[in-house]
């Protein structure tokens, strides 16, 4: 019998002498034949391929699946997508990062004054990033942040008045220009 259920086996069968003594035997000694060459049921594929969207592919066309909380993200070969300080690399089928302690972030500090009162401004926040040998490196992203801040339209002032530029805890006031 066929050793495999699917996917391709072999059979071996081999020729015992029978005949009268020093008889030469005519042929080969043994013959292989292929048995059960047709795919396995289920979710099987040749040695180097992998099943994806119901089809086997080369493991190097994988791509990578990324569970986040409300879906998945997929990854196509070679992309590549930061997970904590790594940059990892879909290879395939799996991701690949680099095997790096990351380095330590201290706490933000307070968030900036809005750069403008109105009209829309930028405010901005820092902290400290310790590096160490064999760490993966400091980024400017885990460093700095911006937020847009004071988006409501500025008033319109008539002609001849400017809007005050005081601190945002004292009224938006049209002043007149100075002579």
């Amino acid at each position: 019998p066929c050793p495999v259920p699917c996917s391709g086996g072999f059979q071996l069968r081999w020729r015992k002498s029978g005949g009268p003594p020093l008889r030469a035997c005519q042929g080969p000694w043994a013959q292989t034949k292929s048995c059960n060459m047709g795919s396995c049921p289920g979710c099987r594929c040749p040695p180097g391929q992998l099943i994806q969207d119901g089809r086997c592919v080369p493991i190097s066309s994988c791509r990578c699946g990324l569970p986040s909380a409300n879906a998945s993200w997929e990854l196509a070969p070679a992309q590549a997508v930061q997970l904590d300080c790594h940059n990892c690399t879909c290879v395939n089928g799996s991701l690949a990062c680099p095997d790096l302690a990351c380095p330590l972030l201290g706490p933000w500090s307070a968030w900036s004054r809005c750069s403008a009162v109105c009209g829309g401004g930028i405010k901005e926040r820092r902290r400290s990033c310790m590096g160490h040998p064999g760490a993966a490196p400091c980024h400017a992203q885990d460093t700095e942040q911006q937020q847009e801040c004071n988006l409501q339209r500025c008033p319109e002032c008539p002609p001849g008045q400017v809007l005050s530029t005081c601190a945002t805890s004292c009224p938006r006031l049209c002043l007149h220009l100075q002579p």
